[in-house]
């Protein structure tokens, strides 16, 4: 009698389990493959910045145009941006961390925002840098 109400209840966790599992995507699987530069945001977008704070953004959005980073599933990384800055052509590793950070190379970054289209990192007293995936 026991295991007419167990066969249900596995069953009823089985389907459970099937179903939350079922398109969940781990940080890496969202992270690997190549993402484009968008843009700067100020790190006080929404309030009054400075004339001064406003052009050095659309300078950095200017330099940076065209960036691409690349990750890969054995956790290397590759950033290149043709006629572009020599920082911005560089290889190296990164690692994951678990409290939605991000080591590239040595720089430890906060992740904002990481879905199928948008990668959008965060530094303090640095503008949010935001990536689309090409």
């Amino acid at each position: 009698m026991l295991t007419s109400y167990l066969k249900p209840l596995i069953s009823v966790v089985l389907i459970i389990f099937v179903i939350t599992s079922y398109g969940q995507t781990s940080k890496k699987d969202l992270l690997i493959g190549k993402w484009q530069f968008e843009k700067f945001i100020s790190e006080y977008e929404g309030s009054e910045i400075t004339t001064e704070e406003e052009q050095m953004i659309k300078d950095a959005n200017r330099a940076n145009k065209g960036l691409i980073l690349t990750f890969s599933n054995d956790n290397k990384f590759k950033s290149e941006q043709k006629g572009g800055m020599e920082i911005n052509n560089s290889i190296g590793k990164y690692t994951l961390l678990p409290d939605n950070r991000i080591v590239i190379m040595e720089d430890t970054i906060k992740i904002e925002r990481l879905d199928n289209v948008y990668f959008q990192m965060y530094q303090k007293g640095r503008p949010t840098i935001v990536f689309k995936r090409i």
